[in-house]
């Protein structure tokens, strides 16, 4: 039978037409999506391209996960990645089922040119390895490149899914060139703070409370993107990909 334990993204609907229609603020058990105060980012990418820029850092939690956008850019390039994690104490996992291809063309600024693609490869970094793919945006002229993670797989999970995810993809300025050792440079730059660093303050949860309904529908539309144009964003922000899982016969489901 499967479980139906939290809202899910139903609930971030709720939230934008709330701040549109003027109706009251979540409570603190529910989801919520926020941007992320100083000292609560966990996604990392300390490249000199991004030097003197300040990132995007947007969170989605509830009781089972935490999922963490985030969006850099500097000196033309771009990028935008994705890392979610379970809670510790539930029997969750993540149901994470991309291609490193099919994981970049969810992003507003791939969606919106021709790919042309390259081999798959593989990169071994300082914690945890990537795949990782590279292609043209062609009508665009930029290099990029995806990449894609997942480990810290519950070792009860009957079908062996992660516990963390994390995935996204980097382009070069127009005309830029990308070689595989400046894409795995740039790879080996991607950290996670709570693994590859200690984090320096804030909360990994809701804290003290979730935000209004018009500060969660403005963190929502920054991390999906704003316009019909926009060449930031991923639209299907939140992925809530946490799912229920049962040790002993049964079955697991979706967290709602």
């Amino acid at each position: 039978m499967t479980r139906f334990l939290s809202p899910g993204p139903l609930a971030l609907v709720t939230a934008a037409f709330a701040a549109l229609t003027g109706c009251a603020a979540y409570s603190i058990d529910q989801p919520a999506v926020a941007r992320i105060a100083p000292g609560d980012a966990r996604i990392v990418f300390a490249d000199d391209e991004f030097k003197g820029s300040a990132p995007v850092h947007i969170k989605f939690t509830d009781p089972w996960q935490r999922e963490e956008y985030a969006l850099f850019q500097g000196n033309g390039s771009q990028a935008e990645i994705l890392y979610s994690s379970t809670e510790i104490g539930y029997q969750v996992a993540l149901e994470y089922l991309f291609t490193v291809d099919r994981s970049v063309e969810t992003w507003n600024l791939n969606r919106k040119y021709t790919r042309s693609w390259g081999e798959n490869e593989w990169f071994q970094g300082p914690f945890v390895g990537f795949f990782y793919q590279p292609y043209q945006l062609v009508e665009a002229n930029r290099s990029c490149f995806g990449f894609s993670s997942t480990w810290d797989d519950p070792s009860d999970d009957p079908d062996h899914r992660p516990g963390k995810v994390l995935f996204g993809y980097y382009c070069a300025g127009p005309g830029g060139a990308l070689t595989r050792g400046r894409m795995e440079a740039l790879l080996d730059r991607i950290g996670v703070r709570g693994i590859t660093e200690r984090i320096r303050g804030g909360s990994g949860g809701m804290g003290a409370g979730a935000p209004d309904a018009g500060h969660q529908a403005e963190a929502t539309r920054l991390a999906r993107g704003g316009t019909p144009n926009t060449v930031t964003g991923n639209p299907d922000f939140p992925f809530d990909l946490a799912r229920y899982y049962q040790v002993h016969g049964g079955e697991g489901g979706n967290l709602k």
